[in-house]
């Protein structure tokens, strides 16, 4: 148990509820893995430099300087760090240090504790450094050093798990020839010997402590558990999610696979009965799930194996596959792909909402003073209290347009991550919420489009919120924030306002080249409003004139009473109301002051205790721990919830900007925000895009903060997998040509044609082979090719599924020398050729008349964007900064990229040139339900689905994808 001294000693709140809170409710593995995972993170070290800053453990010489029990526990809990009093000074040594381990010498204070140990298994390690014990009573230390915590790859840790384990056993044989009994404790100690400016370093002691000294548990961590973490690691490197920070709240998949082999390894070496079961139980709660009941078998089935008697079993002498067990071998196997695929994806990569003490990590340069992302215990406390310590996450679209792919991966990632949690065990929810800020731009429309497209992709929110369902809340909140001296009313031009802001960004810069240590120039004149300086009472006046209206639009804004000396330029006064005479679509005229987006969010994300507000990076900045969105929190006292950024999804062929899509649909550039060249959910779903192939493609893509853009073929191979295996398949002639079957045909043939070749559930279909019959022009030309298939002249095809060959006898052309029909001869007897080429056709006694339109990538180049920008810089023209949207095109001149659009992005055989196809198709193109779309593969052509517009008299099918191409037999291609 800890001292309450520990509790008691200490200034920081942070570290007062670590010590006091936290470290009773976790066990040494969880800590281990904590620290682990800040480590591998950004600003592990540097949050933990701070906090022993305030409370005075950093001495004069920046070095930590102090062993006491608060230090110890709180940099075990924090970051694994923790810095050994009468370790020597080698900071330079231990830098310069190149291999994966390091022996430290000591200086005791009392060498008669201290003996010799050349003869121990570390003497064979030439490091230039003697090893010692230090006896003292029946307590030893070890010091032998192992920088285990800076680990980051699979060699690294197969290296630290093999240096462990020989450690362990060395211990094991100390004490043993000490004639200690079999409850000696293996511990490793845990600490940081770093300066202030280097704190990389993390290195642990192995102690071996005698039954006396049991206390040691409470600051120390068990060998046994640090093994398990480490080969918890080194399992995760093994499918590339060494990086990611591992699961809280208990043992992994990965830690029970990882014992599971352990324990499997000592079973065969020693089958102790016991044992055994002990695996069959573990294997048990791993089919359930159970990965903590799971691990703790495995590891008590190894350690039964590990002291058991019993002799390793004889080996069974290897048999020979036979054909079918081989067989079945290969479909196991191939089974196991796409589940590897699914665990994969399971992962929950936020953390536990009870550790959200600091909101957001300290950026590199800010000073405790500006960060403004800690949450106090009591607000937590309160917030936990609400929540039960689940998960809650949002998703939050304006309802001012339509819907596109780059949502389906923020749907995808925040639902995703709410229904990962709720598999863990914990409570997961999202929250659907309209960000109804701007009236101008709002319809109800686009906010039953976008409840429609959640649903179709399969999420289900906890709740359907608006932003203008706080709008009286967040209203008394601007009041309160005038109130504190956060916020002034402002009567700059939005010009007035650039312009102050370009003097801003000049200040800084020339601030950057102050030597340090020197006080920062005035702002310069212009830099502030002029009106920053009101008194409380003159802004409560004025933002009450706003309310009522007394004031013009953009005569007067409220602003935010920021920073203008923070290098955070989102830090520099934003707007939070501003005046607009224009009905809300929910509140009517009741309003004509409106939040801005930057007042508005982190406000609703915490009335509504988001555990986890996750947005894409244009938003990192304001939500820095010294940017707006915590500032706000802070001064408003309002609990902060963790902010995540990941970046945007990007696809290539495509725009996704609402500005540039919204251009294209106006202009009249495409049929509609549905069109399904477009990369809007309505669009891909008209295209027939299913909602699990999206998800898949999300899935896919994953969630980084590295700038990416997907490629649009990863898409659609997702959508060939689908269809390959749910699309039936029919035949149409997009192009046709007339074929009259003069010989061999004398009554019409009719014969059934599975539906599905490799789904007999899907039944078959009755046709009729009759004459004339369409087949396509590409499948005929009139001078033959070694590598062609198709029909010519002298030469004979199959077609398929009739059990016939056709050979070209006649042409007929017209006045141009066109050829317009064929005249061909029958063979269907049992003995006819055997041919490589088989063409599908329609019979015209039956087919009918259908629009077929061939949907290909809007854009030609794959990046339009960047073509577009490097034509315009060709011109001369500036163009916009790298996440900045250009602003409206200036002179009415069309914007660069629309001269990129692919001229075949829809190729339509409609009207005189219409498709033909089967006739149960014709059934089938009624109008379809918008949740369903029935999807079949045309033969050799593609997928096609039925449109929104089609009707069993005018049927229309847009095409969802290609077909794979054959390599081998270069099929002939489709126009479009």
């Amino acid at each position: 148990r800890m001292p309450e001294s520990c509790a008691n000693c200490v200034k920081s709140p942070a570290i007062r509820s670590l010590v006091a809170e936290r470290l009773p409710t976790l066990n040494s593995v969880a800590l281990l893995r904590e620290a682990r995972a800040l480590l591998r993170g950004a600003g592990g070290t540097t949050a933990l430099l701070a906090e022993l800053c305030a409370d005075g453990f950093v001495g004069d010489d920046g070095l930590l300087t102090t062993g006491t029990t608060p230090f110890n526990v709180f940099a075990r809990i924090s970051s694994g760090a923790m810095l050994q009093p009468d370790m020597e000074d080698d900071t330079a040594a231990l830098g310069a240090w190149g291999k994966r381990f390091v022996v430290a010498c000591n200086r005791p204070e009392n060498d008669e504790h201290w003996e010799d140990a050349t003869e121990a298994w570390l003497g064979k390690a030439s490091m230039g450094r003697r090893h010692r014990f230090l006896s003292c009573k029946d307590l030893s230390w070890w010091w032998f050093n192992v920088l285990v915590f800076g680990m980051r790859d699979a060699r690294q840790l197969e290296e630290a798990v093999a240096l462990v384990e020989q450690m362990k056993e060395a211990a094991l044989a100390f004490a043993t020839g000490r004639g200690w009994s079999d409850d000696v404790g293996l511990y490793f100690h845990v600490y940081g010997h770093a300066s202030v400016n280097s704190l990389h370093l993390h290195i642990v002691d192995l102690a071996v402590a005698g039954p006396t000294h049991a206390h040691l548990a409470y600051k120390n961590v068990l060998l046994d558990d640090v093994l398990l973490v480490l080969k918890e690691e080194l399992a995760a490197s093994a499918d590339g999610s060494l990086r990611a920070a591992p699961v809280e709240g208990g043992p992994t998949k990965n830690a029970a696979k990882a014992a599971r082999a352990e324990a499997g390894k000592a079973s065969k070496k020693r089958p102790d009965p016991a044992g055994v079961k002990l695996i069959a139980d573990g294997d048990a709660a791993m089919a359930a799930k159970d990965f903590a009941a799971a691990a703790a078998l495995y590891a008590q089935a190894k350690a039964l194996c590990d002291s058991s008697s019993v002799g390793a079993a004889p080996k069974e002498k290897k048999q020979k596959a036979t054909a079918s067990s081989a067989t079945a071998a290969a479909e196991e196997k191939k089974a196991e792909v796409p589940l590897a695929e699914e665990e994969k994806k399971l992962k929950l990569m936020l953390r536990l909402p009870s550790q959200n003490v600091q909101a957001k990590p300290l950026r590199d340069g800010v000073a405790e003073a500006h960060n403004y992302a800690k949450n106090s215990e009591a607000l937590l406390a309160q917030h936990l209290s609400k929540t039960g310590g689940g998960f809650r996450t949002r998703f939050p679209p304006e309802p001012n347009g339509y819907l596109h792919i780059g949502h389906a991966k923020a749907m995808n990632f925040n639902f995703g991550q709410a229904r990962i949690a709720q598999e863990m065990g914990f409570t997961g929810a999202t929250v659907m919420r309209f960000d109804d800020t701007n009236p101008t731009a709002e319809k109800q429309e686009f906010i039953d489009s976008i409840l429609d497209n959640v649903s179709w992709l399969g999420n289900s929110p906890a709740q359907v919120t608006y932003s203008s369902d706080y709008f009286q809340q967040l209203y008394k909140l601007a009041v309160k924030l005038i109130e504190v001296g956060g916020a002034f009313v402002c009567h700059q031009t939005a010009a007035e306002i650039k312009a102050s802001r370009e003097l801003l960004q000049a200040y800084h810069a020339k601030k950057k080249d102050i030597p340090a240590g020197k006080p920062p120039p005035a702002l310069p004149a212009g830099a502030a409003s002029p009106w920053r300086e009101r008194t409380v009472y003159e802004n409560k006046v004025h933002f009450e004139k706003m309310r009522q209206g007394r004031y013009a639009e953009a005569e007067a804004v409220l602003r935010m009473k920021t920073d203008l000396l923070s290098e955070n330029s989102s830090l520099w006064d934003p707007a939070a109301y501003r005046v607009m005479f224009y009905p809300h679509p929910r509140t009517g005229d009741e309003w004509c002051i409106y939040p801005t987006y930057d007042y508005t969010h982190c406000i609703v994300d915490s009335l509504e205790d988001i555990t986890h507000s996750l947005c894409t990076l244009e938003f990192e900045v304001r939500q820095a721990c010294d940017g707006p969105y915590y500032w706000l929190l802070h001064q408003l006292g309002l609990y902060k919830p963790t902010t995540w950024e990941y970046s945007r999804l990007n696809l290539t062929h495509s725009l996704m900007s609402k500005r540039k899509l919204k251009h294209l649909v106006t202009k009249g550039y495409v049929a509609g925000w549905d069109d399904p060249r477009l990369v809007t959910l309505d669009g891909m779903r008209r295209r027939g895009l299913s909602p699990t192939v999206i998800n898949r493609f999300c899935e896919a893509v994953g969630v980084t903060r590295a700038r990416m853009t997907a490629r649009v073929a990863l898409l659609e191979q997702f959508a060939r997998q689908e269809l390959d295996a749910t699309a039936p398949r029919r035949f149409a002639v997009l192009k046709p040509i007339k074929v009259t079957l003069a010989h061999g045909l004398a009554d019409a043939k009719r014969f059934s044609i599975a539906n599905h070749p490799k789904d007999a559930a899907m039944g078959s279909r009755e046709l009729l082979l009759s004459s004339p019959i369409y087949i396509e022009a590409d499948d005929f030309r009139e001078v033959d090719d070694p590598k062609f298939y198709g029909l010519a002249p002298g030469k004979e095809v199959g077609l398929l599924g009739a059990g016939v060959n056709i050979k070209c006898d006649e042409l007929l052309k017209d006045a141009d020398g066109n050829v317009v029909e064929i005249s061909a001869s029958v063979d269907a007897s049992p003995t006819r050729a055997k041919v490589k080429g088989h063409i599908h056709w329609v019979a015209a006694a039956t087919a009918v008349a259908a629009e077929v339109r061939v949907y290909d990538v809007l854009f030609t180049p794959e990046m339009p964007e960047e073509e577009a920008a490097a034509l315009k810089a060709v011109s001369g023209a500036a163009t916009a900064t790298d996440g900045e949207e250009e602003e409206e095109e200036h002179d009415g001149e069309e914007p660069d990229w629309v001269k990129l659009l692919n001229p075949n992005s829809l190729v339509a055989y409609a009207g005189d040139k219409h498709a033909w196809v089967e006739a149960d198709l014709a059934a089938a193109a009624t109008p379809p339900p918008r949740h369903t779309r029935p999807t079949f593969q045309f033969q050799r052509i593609g997928y096609f689905c039925v449109d929104s517009d089609s009707t069993a008299r005018q049927p229309i099918f847009n095409r969802v994808v290609a077909l794979k191409e054959d390599k081998e037999k270069k099929s002939i291609h489709v126009a479009g």
